[in-house]
Parts: C-alpha cells; sequence; structure tokens
C-alpha cells in the first residue's frame, strides 16, 4: 500500500493526460532550405549538414542534409531571395537525409523552357540514401510559363518513411528553391470543457480513494 500511496497521483496525470489524447507522440520535424546564406556559384555539399560549401561557407545548420551535385546560383527571380539551387552540366540533383522524413515533400521551381534539354522536370522520393530503395512518390511537371522568370510551388505526398530526393531535367534547364522536408506537426486540439470536467471529478474521486486509503493504513498502524 505504501507503494501505491506515492505513485498513484503521477500515475493518475499520466493515464487522464493519455485518455483526452494530450500526451500525443513527437512529429517529424519539418525543414526548409533556401540557399541563401551560400555564396552564388557555390556547391551545396554538406552545407546542411553542419558542413561547409564548396567555397568554404559554412558550417551551416545541422540539419542532416547533404547533396550530390547542385550549386547555389543568385538569380532576380529567386521565390527566396537571392539564391536558386541549379547545376549546370548535372542533369540529376540528389539531396540525402539520413534521419528521415515523412508525409510530405515541397518545393518551389523555375524551368528554362527554351533549353534544348529533352529531360522532362521529375522529383522523386525514395525510402533510402542516393535514390534507392522503394520508390515512394514520384510527379513529372511542365516548364514554367515565362522562361526563368514565373516559379511554380508544388507539393508530393506519400506514406513512410523518405531519405532521399532525386532531382531531375536539371542541367542548365530548371532551379529549385525552399526545398520543404516532412509536414508541419498538427496543432493539437485543446480538450472540450465536458472532458475538462470530467478529468476534474475523475481526479477527485481518485484523490478520495487514496485519502481513504492513507487513513486505513493509519489507523491499522495505530
Amino acid at each position: 500500500m505504501h507503494v501505491f500511496t506515492r505513485n498513484a497521483a503521477p500515475l493518475l496525470g499520466l493515464a487522464t493526460l493519455a485518455a483526452l489524447g494530450l500526451a500525443a507522440a513527437p512529429a517529424s520535424a519539418q525543414t526548409t532550405i533556401n540557399f541563401d546564406q551560400l555564396k552564388s556559384g557555390e556547391n551545396v555539399n554538406t552545407y546542411y549538414n553542419g558542413g561547409s560549401g564548396s567555397q568554404g561557407t559554412g558550417p551551416g545548420p545541422s540539419d542532416g542534409i547533404t547533396f550530390v551535385n547542385g550549386t547555389a546560383l543568385a538569380f532576380g527571380t529567386a521565390p527566396s531571395q537571392p539564391n536558386l539551387l541549379f547545376d549546370r552540366t548535372h542533369n540529376t540533383i540528389t539531396a540525402d537525409r539520413v534521419s528521415g522524413f515523412d508525409t510530405s515533400f515541397a518545393f518551389d521551381y523555375i524551368s528554362n523552357s527554351q533549353a534544348t534539354a529533352s529531360i522532362p522536370v521529375t522529383v522523386s522520393v525514395f525510402s533510402g540514401v542516393d535514390g534507392t530503395g522503394t520508390l515512394l512518390t514520384s510527379g513529372t511537371y511542365a516548364d514554367t510559363p515565362n522562361p526563368l522568370s514565373t516559379s511554380l510551388h508544388e507539393t508530393l505526398t506519400f506514406s513512410g518513411t523518405a531519405e532521399s530526393v532525386v532531382l531531375n531535367g536539371t542541367a542548365n534547364h530548371v532551379a529549385y528553391d525552399n526545398l520543404t522536408f516532412g509536414a508541419a506537426p498538427a496543432a493539437s486540439a485543446a480538450p472540450e470543457p465536458s472532458q475538462m470536467a470530467g478529468l476534474g471529478l475523475t481526479a477527485l474521486g481518485l484523490g478520495g480513494l487514496l485519502l481513504h486509503a492513507r487513513k486505513r493504513k493509519v489507523q491499522s498502524a495505530g
């Protein structure tokens, strides 16, 4: 009985919070990167994994994201000024996040419809790093209107946990900005007044039982 009287109150708190849905599991963090801290013409490399860009900018934020290919490029119509993510020579840019992300991947893109590249603008999300594992979702997009002057925003949703995103058709053709890994955590709903009233009555009732048990223990000790 001694153990019960000391620990029942904390257990009551956890039980009632869980019953009301207030003890929610933590959601995966949403991370948006916009390449604006890098120098124009600097390869991104490990900057968003606490490392540096190719021209020494850093250390960057520890977002756990690394890039294969991809250069920050200052551009007047970038959705987030001053830089876009671009590549003049490679048709693929890969972003890896080993810690994973879930629910969605969102981005802005702007393309050069006058480029001779025939590779479509395609974004794919995979369960493994470097575009490996299961293809969780993919989208193919048309060139933006008014070459390199108008951006579009897109969101891909998926189930499971992703570790990489592959941006295809990038060589001197399409640029990206505001890459957003994961969804924003949903706001917790406030408990209804009736729920709070029920919680208060439950707490009072169990509190009375604890007090009664304490008194019985004192009487038996005497």
